[in-house]
């Protein structure tokens, strides 16, 4: 009952080493709820530059659709965006809202330019999600429906929410990775760039491949050691078991729904002055090892101890600071 539940959800997390695979993810979340077209967006909000930013989108929609229309209904799609964060409660769960409860008066709806737009396409119906409440750059989603459809039913909102917490996880996850890849042809010489440790793990929990961060964690922060097997071995109490369970079980994850950060583990450095924050996504496949059925895990590390690299004169000239 469960495989194809687990089989979904790892795809989802493999994205985080694969981003071009998010369209194929969404295309399957497509399938299990008759939408027509999902997009998930980033809201920028930037000096003198407020606007949505489409991350991916399922293979319905094109590049040269999807970012013209962006462009062109921006401040319609900023007024929606704002009433969904409006709507949206504080609490950690996902919730889904439709535009028909964005806009109640269904005349109104209707007569919104960006609506009509995407009647033109066989959109008439639309579902929002905030996936990240915790920061101001804010992921959200956008489930579309055909006419024939008619608004999204309570079963297709279940399996919505069931896969949804997944999304918001591995979409903060992948940030760092995602933006450093674009820049660098090599995927090794990527992750060793990060401010993050970054060690790969089999599904026993054996080390693969770590940065030169987690390396230096591993030396010098006292919380990790490798044990038999290679395997890695947390040094506290009670940690180990909870570290398996991310490892092996992909259901898991997600406890957090729009606020995956919570979920991190938080591990004292030797003294308790600082501490490392783990975070664990489980890997049905990873590309960058060119291995497929991996079935093990990425696992992040940050040390909290370390100071903040701040580019003064960049903070300057964008916050208009004074000397």
């Amino acid at each position: 009952m469960n495989e194809p539940i687990r089989d979904l959800v790892l795809e989802i997390y493999d994205t985080i080493t694969d981003p071009g695979s998010w369209g194929a993810v969404l295309d399957r979340l497509c399938e299990l709820t008759d939408a027509r077209g999902i997009i998930l967006f980033e809201l920028l909000e930037r000096p003198k530059d407020r606007r949505l930013s489409a991350l991916y989108f399922s293979k319905i929609y094109k590049p040269e659709i999807i970012f013209p229309y962006m462009k062109y209904f921006r401040d319609l799609e900023l007024e929606e965006n704002d009433l969904l964060t409006a709507m949206t409660s504080a609490a950690d769960g996902i919730e889904v809202v439709r535009d028909d409860q964005l806009f109640p008066d269904a005349s109104v709806l209707s007569a919104r330019d960006n609506v009509k737009a995407l009647k033109s396409f066989d959109i008439h119906h639309r579902v929002f999600a905030i996936l990240d409440k915790d920061t101001k750059t804010r992921t959200r989603i956008s489930i579309q429906f055909s006419e024939a459809h008619g608004h999204i039913t309570a079963a297709e909102e279940a399996v919505l929410k069931r896969y949804l917490p997944h999304v918001a996880k591995a979409v903060e996850l992948g940030r760092p990775t995602a933006q450093l890849a674009a820049a660098h042809a090599s995927a090794r010489l990527a992750i060793d760039r990060l401010k993050i440790g970054v060690c790969v793990l089999d599904p026993e929990g054996g080390v693969l491949l770590s940065n030169e961060e987690f390396d230096r964690q591993l030396k010098i922060c006292g919380v990790y050691r490798i044990g038999p097997g290679n395997q890695l071995l947390l040094s506290q109490p009670g940690q180990q078991s909870k570290l398996k369970e991310l490892i092996e079980n992909a259901l898991a994850h997600g406890e957090y729904g729009a606020r995956p950060r919570k979920e991190a583990m938080t591990l004292m450095i030797d003294g308790g002055s600082a501490a490392l924050c783990l975070d664990v996504a489980p890997l049905g496949n990873l590309k960058l090892l060119g291995d497929t059925g991996f079935g093990g895990a990425i696992l992040y590390s940050l040390d909290a101890s370390q100071p903040i690299e701040v580019n003064i004169v960049s903070m300057k000239q964008v916050y208009k600071l004074t000397p």
